[in-house]
């Protein structure tokens, strides 16, 4: 409850006068999906000034995401993250990382076991793939 709320503080703490909560300069994002019987694992991290790296994933090319794509990534977290814990071992589990700062909140969850966090999972996919190129 305690890293729940150390993340709302997170991210409620950057707000900007007039409009919506700016993301702090050093938020970084790592999204990741695996384990199950293959225990493989895919993901992407989008570091502090906007590169991605991914892995597992060969339709993932190394990107930069632009300030505004950062923006939309630190506004969806704002809206959907909460903090979940697995249900169970040998599950294919999800997993949303977000830092910043000294602070790292983590959200794992068995896949299709939190629908709203697996709807938050694909958005912040969507807006990592549609990123430039």
């Amino acid at each position: 409850m305690a890293r729940l709320l150390l993340l709302l503080a997170l991210l409620s703490g950057c707000v900007s006068v007039g409009g919506p909560p700016l993301a702090p300069s050093d938020f970084s994002l790592v999204l990741s999906e695996g384990g199950g019987f293959t225990g493989v694992e895919s993901g992407a991290e989008v570091q502090s000034d906007g590169a991605v790296r991914g892995w597992g994933d060969p339709g993932l090319l190394p990107t930069r995401l632009s300030d505004s794509e950062r923006q939309t990534l630190w506004n969806q977290l704002r809206v959907g993250y909460r903090k979940a814990e697995p249900l169970g071992s040998g599950s294919l589990t999800r997993t949303i990382r977000v830092r910043s700062g000294r602070q790292e909140n983590v959200a794992r969850w068995v896949r299709g076991s939190e629908p709203d966090l697996d709807d938050l999972y694909e958005a912040l996919w969507e807006t990592i793939r549609a990123g430039p190129r």
